[in-house]
């Protein structure tokens, strides 16, 4: 019994010393780098639990947010995903945005590292996913916006994961990091051209609909990038940037994502993020909720934000408004039509014959005229029928452009493979040409030889009888005279 006992308390000191060596191998990790400079990367990061979340979530009651110390702006909430809580940046229609703000300023400092899972599921409907999905270093709380769900000038930082192409420059999804300083706006028909700091990754043949695990971190003006796919342990680094500066002391951390024309739900399961160089003993400054209220709020009175809602909601209220006006004018030239006809008859009945006559003519012309403006209602409203149907069909037109331009650009680089492969077998075609010539003029000089092989072992073959029969014959010889002279003594 004292001996199991031993063995357990032993048990107990192994697990006890195997948890501090974790719990302290990301603090020993900074320690190392920051004689080396570089630290390990990509990695799970073991996130402040200030600034990360992961099934189950859990509340805020303080501030009545679905996740602790995080905000939700726009469309974002709360969501099962797989039975599991997940945080959905937008639902799967068109025109949405929406983003998450941890509750806390970070300073910028050294740097920060984050892993995040994400899942991008197009919507039913929309032929492609879009807009995309971002992470974000700001210097303060966002606005909505069009920037992948934020306002447009922003100041900071962001890696962008953008899922549609509208410049055609790149195979989407395609990666890339953009730093503002509040001064340039936001352009998506470029795709980030001109903005980014370097070239991107394109990750087209990835599905993101599936879970993927992005990795970024920034130490120490050094910005990397990864991702994985399905098997987090199989992990690809998009790109590596040498000097990256933030133009703050102080920021905040965000996670948002915007829909277009084309749509997708944007789900966020897990984020684990920490700051380099603050302890968890320390206490940042925490965002209070009134100013965050405040700050974000702004975005929802401004003419942008009302462009970015939904735009078929407007247009069916324009269009309820135009049909209420023009019933209202039709009712109006009715009641307009009776009221004439009483008093023309009302001044006929006053006047002499012709000109009650004349008057009757004139009745008869304007009931004819009015009749054919109310008639005209019918083609009216069988026009704004037409031209409804031909607005809805340009726009199945145009989503479908965009899946043909797709399937082109798909059949295009397919076609491009086939001609490299074919460019391939023929230049090993070449290749086995020239060694069949080489290996036929080898054969030639090797049968050549063969024959000069031959006869010289035919010369060798006679020249070997000759001699043995010249030794057949002097041993004959040789052996006859010895008895020849014995028999004589």
């Amino acid at each position: 019994s004292d001996k199991s006992d031993v063995n357990m308390f032993r048990v107990l000191g192994s697990v006890c010393c195997i948890l501090v060596l974790w719990m302290s191998s990301n603090q020993i990790e900074v320690n190392a780098a920051s004689n080396t400079g570089e630290i390990r990367f990509p990695r799970m990061v073991q996130g402040d639990p200030r600034r990360s979340f992961a099934s189950p979530f859990k509340e805020d009651t303080a501030s009545l947010s679905p996740v602790e110390n995080f905000h939700f702006i726009g469309h974002a909430a709360k969501h099962k995903r797989d039975g599991k809580d997940a945080v959905m940046l937008t639902p799967a229609m068109a025109g949405r945005q929406g983003a998450i703000v941890n509750a806390y300023r970070a300073s910028t400092e050294a740097g920060f590292d984050v892993a995040f899972d994400i899942e991008i599921v197009k919507g039913a409907g929309s032929p492609t996913t879009a807009d995309g999905i971002a992470f974000w270093l700001l210097d303060d709380l966002p606005e909505p916006g069009p920037v992948y769900g934020i306002q447009n000038k922003f100041s900071g930082l962001g890696i962008i994961i953008d899922t549609y192409s509208n410049s055609q420059r790149h195979q989407h999804p395609y990666v890339y990091a953009w730093r503002n300083d509040g001064t340039v706006r936001w352009d998506d028909s470029v795709d980030g051209h001109g903005v980014e700091l370097a070239p991107g990754c394109e990750i087209n043949k990835v599905r993101l609909d599936t879970p993927t695990r992005i990795f970024i971190q920034l130490f120490h003006g050094k910005l990397k990038v990864a991702y994985s796919v399905g098997h987090f342990y199989a992990w690809q680094v998009c790109f590596e940037i040498e000097n990256v500066d933030v133009p703050f002391k102080e920021g905040v951390f965000a996670l948002s994502a915007s829909t277009g024309t084309f749509f997708a739900a944007h789900y966020v399961t897990r984020l684990q993020l920490s700051v380099f160089g603050e302890s968890l003993k320390e206490n940042p400054k925490k965002i209070d909720r009134r100013e965050f209220h405040v700050k974000t709020s702004r975005g929802e009175d401004s003419d942008e934000y009302e462009a970015l809602q939904e735009p078929t909601v407007a247009d069916e209220q324009l269009l309820k408004d135009a049909e209420a006006s023009e019933n209202k004018f039709y009712d109006e030239m009715a009641e307009l039509e009776s009221k004439m006809e009483q008093d023309v008859d009302s001044i006929a009945a006053a006047l002499g014959d012709d000109a009650r006559k004349e008057i009757m003519i004139l009745r008869s012309s304007l009931s004819k005229v009015l009749s054919k403006v109310l008639e005209n209602r019918v083609g009216l409203g069988n026009a704004r029928v037409a031209a409804r149907k031909f607005n809805n069909l340009y726009e199945e037109l145009g989503a479908l452009n965009d899946e043909l331009t797709d399937e082109y650009e798909a059949v295009h680089r397919k076609l491009k493979n086939v001609v490299d492969t074919l460019q391939y077998v023929g230049q090993v075609h070449t290749q086995m040409v020239e060694l069949s010539k080489s290996l036929g003029t080898g054969a030639e000089e090797a049968h050549a030889m063969r024959g000069h092989g031959s006869f010289f072992l035919i010369i060798m073959f006679v020249m070997t009888q000759i001699v043995c029969a010249v030794l057949v014959l002097y041993a004959r010889a040789t052996n006859g005279g010895k008895r020849k002279t014995g028999f004589l003594v």
